[in-house]
C-alpha cells in the first residue's frame, strides 16, 4: 500500500524548457523541484513504485534486491547511486540528476546531496502513515503534472482498505513480527509496521511497547 507507484517522458516538456519548478513541503523542508524533471535519482524503493505505477522510471537507483516487481532496475542502464544507506556522492554528482529523492536511510544526507541538486525527503511518517502516504503521492503528482492519475490511484487504494478493514475485524488477532541476526522482534500499532492495526484494522495479538525501526 505504501507504494502507489529522467522520466523522459514527454508531457510537460513546454514546463521543463520553460524552467517551472513547483515547491515541495517534505520531511526536511522547502525545496523548489523542476516539474517533469528530466533526471531522477530516487534511494526510496517505495517511491521507486510509485514512480512505476504513474508510468514513469527513475534514472539512478541503489543497489539493492529489488522485488520482482522493479526487478528491471538491477540492469545496468540505470545508475547505480550507492547502497540504500551510504550514497556513492561521486557517481551522483557525475549523472547531473535534476531531482534527487530520499528517504529515512538517506536522510542524513540531505545536506550533500542537496549541493549536488534539488532533493527531497518523501520518508512517510510511521504515525499517520495513509496521511503521510497520501501528500507523498500528491508531491509526486504536481512535480510530474500527474495529479488527474494520482487521484485515480489513491482512490482504488482507498477503496481496497476498506474491503480489507471490513473483513479484518472478524479474521482474528495479528502480530508483526521480524526476524533478524537470529533475533525476533515484534511490531505493534504506530510502529513501522503500525499500518497493518491502524489503517486495516486488523487487532493487536500483543501490546508491543517498545519503539525502533527493528521493533
Amino acid at each position: 500500500m505504501l507504494a502507489l507507484g529522467g522520466c523522459g517522458q514527454s508531457a510537460g516538456a513546454s514546463a521543463e524548457a520553460a524552467g517551472e519548478t513547483v515547491t515541495i513541503e517534505h520531511a526536511q523542508g522547502s525545496t523548489a523541484v523542476p516539474v517533469n524533471p528530466e533526471t531522477v535519482y530516487t534511494f526510496d524503493l517505495g517511491v521507486l513504485d510509485s514512480l512505476d505505477a504513474l508510468g514513469l522510471e527513475a534514472d539512478g537507483v541503489p543497489e539493492a534486491v529489488f522485488p520482482e516487481s522493479l526487478a528491471k532496475y538491477e540492469d545496468a542502464k540505470y545508475t547505480k547511486i550507492g547502497s540504500m544507506k551510504e550514497p556513492d556522492f561521486e557517481a551522483i554528482s557525475a549523472g547531473a540528476p535534476d531531482l534527487i529523492i530520499i528517504s529515512g536511510r538517506t536522510a542524513g544526507a540531505y545536506g550533500e546531496l542537496s549541493k549536488i541538486a534539488p532533493t527531497i525527503d518523501l520518508s512517510v511518517d510511521q504515525a499517520k502513515p495513509l496521511e503521510s502516504f497520501t501528500e507523498q503521492a500528491e508531491n509526486l503528482g504536481r512535480i510530474f503534472e500527474a495529479e488527474d492519475l494520482v487521484s485515480e490511484k489513491l482512490a482504488v487504494i482507498d477503496a481496497r482498505i476498506e474491503e480489507t478493514k471490513a473483513k479484518s475485524a472478524d479474521a482474528g488477532k495479528g502480530l508483526v513480527i521480524l526476524t533478524s541476526g537470529g533475533e525476533v522482534t515484534a511490531y505493534g500499532a504506530g510502529s513501522r509496521f503500525g499500518l497493518v492495526h491502524d489503517v486495516l484494522g486488523v487487532p493487536t495479538a500483543a501490546d508491543v511497547k517498545a519503539d525502533g525501526a527493528h521493533g
